[in-house]
């Protein structure tokens, strides 16, 4: 019995953020829409609600993207100890 051992493909940075951009922008909505059902309207409204997308916006995205590029290094580590062994995984074959 042949043993393979097969890169994983990468989490791409770049889709990673965007995705954390969208949630980021996601979970600000429904901030906005915890606070208009409870009632806690601030007299500006808009620097509010552009505020929080923003900024919800944003850490998504580097939330994201840092989580992808720690995905893809423990991969590599874990990938490159497996290539190490790959001689001894032939012997049990």
């Amino acid at each position: 019995m042949k043993q393979s051992i097969e890169p994983e493909p990468m989490w791409s940075r770049s889709t990673s953020a965007v995705y954390g951009w969208l949630s980021g922008i996601a979970v600000g909505a429904l901030r906005q829409i915890h606070f208009v059902v409870s009632n806690d309207v601030p007299n500006d409204v808009y620097m509010r609600v552009v505020g929080e997308l923003i900024i919800g916006a944003c850490s998504g995205a580097i939330l994201f993207a840092v989580l992808a590029s720690l995905r893809n290094h423990l991969r590599r580590r874990s990938q490159a100890t497996a290539t190490s062994m790959a001689p001894e995984l032939r012997e049990f074959s």
